[in-house]
């Protein structure tokens, strides 16, 4: 009876241990997520704000400046950071290029440009 005891308290002890660790996991991601989400929506009130207190223009531009800054300070190391750095550069130059070509013709270009690098990469 005593080793049956043992063997079912092995086992709740095991079960305990993997749902801790579950537990921490998705408490883990859902910190992770949470930080992102409120990370976009500081960015987004603060680009509203340079916009107001410095017209639309200048606060459009300031924001684009801030941006490219941010994603250039982000570390070169490892092919996921790369790539978001990537992505990054060619939002920063997207805005740009609207900005200083209107919304049209700046969407034209930038199609343009990323669809050349696509093709110097060799991508279909």
């Amino acid at each position: 009876m005593e080793k049956k005891l043992h063997l079912r308290q092995g086992e709740w002890e095991k079960y305990l241990a993997d749902e801790k660790e579950s537990h921490e996991a998705f408490r883990a991601h859902a910190t992770a997520h949470a930080a992102k989400i409120d990370s976009k929506w500081r960015q987004a009130s603060n680009m509203m704000l340079e916009q107001w207190a410095m017209g639309d223009d200048a606060g459009a531009l300031h924001a684009a400046f801030r941006s490219w800054h941010t994603a250039t300070k982000v570390s070169k190391q490892g092919s996921h950071v790369n790539k978001r750095l990537e992505k990054y550069v060619k939002m920063g130059q997207g805005m740009l290029l609207k900005w200083m070509e209107g919304d049209v013709t700046g969407t034209v270009h930038s199609c343009l440009i990323s669809w050349k690098s696509d093709v110097d990469n060799g991508k279909e």
